[in-house]
């Protein structure tokens, strides 16, 4: 069997969401590694941090997958001064590449919002807001409930969907709710598309308290389900679009140290 490398993986995942569908302030595609180096295992994961990669190690995977990236911003030096740097020097002295798929996997037709809608149950669903040079492609998605409930239920289906001990509200947690707007992740640039794409409810990730102030008094519901969340999820599309392209040639391993930092106690 002819061997798979990174180069191969890197291939078919950008092949499923193109890097040019990503935000302009993104980091996407390999990032770390060489594109000739031979993978057996891969370790999926919705962020990147020494624990990630020490588990990939154990497992045996010479691959990481991630959504979240690294590197946002343009480095000049990589030292282990700085905890980005050391993260960086851990992955090249031990042989682990690593490949980013973020907003361009949020925005592809069948990618994370895509699944976070069908999670949730939502109908008739298309982009909340469209790429300016691809269309079908963008940003969040808006749909319909199947049938009306109030703001209350829904909250509370959300709730048990994502397993949370609680869950954040904003509006008349009684008012009728049908027409979902919702945004993997950190959603707060897509409030004014829910708003004007008269959405009932917008569900998301973290919202900055003003940002939600304004939506609210724009008359606009917001569930808050948390980051990780919405995102974590991440894991099994890229185990799909890896088997669909590789079918049995890897072997997967779904990252269990990368956990929800944020807890209620």
């Amino acid at each position: 069997m002819e061997l798979i490398k990174v180069g191969d993986i890197a291939a078919a995942l950008e092949n499923y969401a193109p890097a040019g569908l990503a935000g302009d302030f993104d980091n996407v595609g390999l990032l770390v590694g060489r594109s000739a180096s031979p993978v057996s295992d891969v370790l999926l994961t919705l962020d990147v941090d020494k624990q990630v990669v020490t588990e990939a190690l154990v497992t045996g995977a010479q691959m990481i997958i991630s959504h979240h990236p690294i590197m946002f911003s343009p480095k000049k030096q990589i030292t282990d001064l700085s905890i980005e740097g050391e993260l960086i020097l851990f992955m090249i002295e031990n042989g682990i590449a690593l490949y980013t798929a973020h907003t361009n996997l949020d925005k592809v037709s069948g990618g994370l919002n895509d699944l976070f809608a069908a999670f949730l149950g939502l109908v008739n669903v298309s982009v909340l807001k469209e790429n300016e040079s691809e269309t079908g492609y963008g940003s969040g998605r808006i749909g319909y409930l199947d049938g009306e409930t109030t703001l209350f239920e829904l909250a509370q289906r959300c709730k048990k969907l994502f397993n949370m001990p609680f869950i954040n509200v904003t509006g008349d947690v009684n008012a009728p709710v049908e027409r979902i707007a919702i945004c993997t992740g950190g959603g707060a640039s897509m409030l004014k598309f829910a708003i004007e794409g008269r959405a009932d409810v917008f569900i998301s990730g973290d919202i900055k308290y003003n940002d939600t102030r304004d939506a609210a008094a724009a008359g606009l519901n917001i569930i808050h389900t948390g980051h990780y969340n919405t995102e974590i999820f991440a894991m099994d599309l890229f185990e799909k679009i890896l088997t669909e392209a590789f079918g049995g040639g890897l072997k997967y391993h779904k990252s269990k140290s990368n956990v929800n930092v944020i807890k209620a106690v």
